[in-house]
């Protein structure tokens, strides 16, 4: 299992878990509870500039979630998140900021950006992302049930288990990994062992 190390203090900007410049998203001890459920407990994440990090997990496990907190439209219960150096946390100039990313945009998020859709046109999605971390350089975050396009258009990928990051690697390192959480996720298997039909 790889897990996020500890979160920085609240206040200070964020520092890179790896490599020495800033990262492009940093998520620090994000918790969310809508009801009485406990979606995310202490997310801790990042995603470095140019990077396409793509979000895996089951159903209900708070990928959509998770993203919605990364563009302003939920806001954390606890923690922060910083965007290219700001920390978005009640920002008063939401709306500036939305027009300054839709003029010329340095990161752009996808929830199941395949789903539904024939192999085909899901490749030449998967297609058009890569061209747009190539060529621009953008920094991109792709919520994905497709484990298909995960490996085809993410540096890395982060397993999303109960509200935590589980793992956060290389798609090789998540194919090699023997922790039995992963493997029953990537070979469809229930908690029983079962294969999921």
């Amino acid at each position: 299992m790889i897990e996020a190390p500890p979160s920085q203090k609240q206040s200070t900007k964020p520092q890179m878990l790896r490599g020495s410049s800033s990262p492009m998203i940093a998520v620090r001890s994000v918790a969310k509870r809508i009801g009485q459920q406990e979606i995310l407990r202490g997310v801790d994440l990042e995603v470095a500039t140019g990077e396409t990090l793509a979000i895996i997990g089951r159903s209900g496990g708070g990928k959509s979630v998770l993203l919605k907190h990364l563009v302003g439209l939920m806001t954390p219960d606890v923690g922060e998140i910083w965007i290219d150096g700001h920390n978005i946390i009640g920002m008063k100039k939401r709306v500036g900021l939305a027009r300054s990313i839709i003029r010329r945009p340095s990161c752009v998020l996808y929830d199941e950006p395949t789903s539904g859709l024939d192999p085909v046109v899901a490749d030449s999605i998967n297609r058009l992302i890569r061209r747009l971390q190539q060529r621009f350089g953008m920094t991109s975050v792709v919520v994905t049930h497709d484990m298909k396009s995960a490996f085809d258009v993410a540096n890395h990928i982060a397993y999303l288990h109960e509200g935590r990051i589980y793992f956060h690697g290389t798609s090789s390192q998540l194919q090699q990994s023997t922790d039995r959480l992963i493997q029953d996720f990537l070979l469809g298997r229930s908690e029983h062992g079962a294969a999921v039909s």
